[in-house]
């Protein structure tokens, strides 16, 4: 069961004599700065983590407001955790600004893939557009892939002499799609933040041209052909407007970014 009165805790009930099993209070995220309260449990899902057995996975949110910037003024706080159903001890827990929304959470089987690990998972979607997938018995994050949201960037090209557009989206994700039918993604990529700016570069004379993404807080380098992700630098504490690309002597391509102190 869930209590919203202060302090927050979940407790486990025997249904047949009314007793409490056990309770756990649900404390406020370490580190998050002045005017944080409490998560407020919304999803409760009961599983079975294979190896480690039942236990419950809690979604909750928090306060909305917190260290707010002019490109963020509202930053969701978000929480999934696991606790054990036998005595309620906490098993694992996620906590942050990408966090899967406490109203997605599903338990789903594990994505495909080479590699993939087997058994099921839980996954949801984040404020970012994020679809994500936790494992049952760790809470690591066994998936995440950008969703085709807002389209903020895009730009015409070719690739192996077809036309095809380039777009970025504020979920990160960079596409691929055929121009003359849009619906047909012909790859898709992830530049690890939302994409505001996409330019093509050519890194050396006669050197197959590549895409630079403006990501927020990074500058992301791709493989046009494939959407490889070749490099990407992070800019903690900046944001990333935009990118333009040139060149630095005979040989060599230089990416100009536009950035504003956050």
């Amino acid at each position: 069961s869930l209590h919203d009165a202060l302090p927050i805790y979940v407790s486990a009930v025997d249904p047949g004599q009314g007793r409490v099993l056990w309770s756990d209070t649900l404390g406020r995220i370490k580190g998050s700065g002045q005017g944080t309260q409490s998560p407020y449990p919304t999803t409760l899902l009961p599983a079975w983590a294979p190896g480690h057995g039942p236990e419950l996975v809690v979604g909750s949110g928090y306060a909305p407001f917190i260290n707010p910037t002019p490109q963020r003024p509202y930053t969701a706080l978000l929480n999934v955790r696991a606790l054990s159903a036998g005595g309620g001890q906490q098993l694992w827990s996620q906590s942050g600004g990408d966090v899967a929304d406490e109203l997605s959470l599903r338990l789903a089987g594990a994505p495909s893939g080479p590699g993939a690990p087997s058994g099921p998972c839980v996954s949801g979607i984040t404020d970012n557009d994020d679809a994500v997938c936790y494992d049952l018995a760790t809470g690591a994050v066994r998936s995440q892939t950008p969703l085709m949201s807002d389209l903020d960037a895009a730009l015409a090209t070719r690739i192996g002499g077809r036309r095809v557009i380039i777009a970025g989206s504020l979920s990160g994700g960079v596409y691929a799609l055929d121009a003359s039918d849009l619906s047909r993604v012909l790859w898709q990529a992830d530049a690890g933040g939302p994409v505001h700016q996409i330019a093509l570069a050519q890194p050396a004379p006669g050197a197959p041209p590549e895409l630079v993404a403006a990501a927020t807080t990074r500058v992301t380098v791709l493989d046009l052909d494939t959407g490889r992700v070749r490099f990407s630098r992070a800019y903690p504490g900046q944001y990333i407007w935009s990118v333009s690309v040139g060149a630095l002597g005979p040989h060599r391509a230089a990416v100009e970014i536009g950035r504003a102190h956050v």
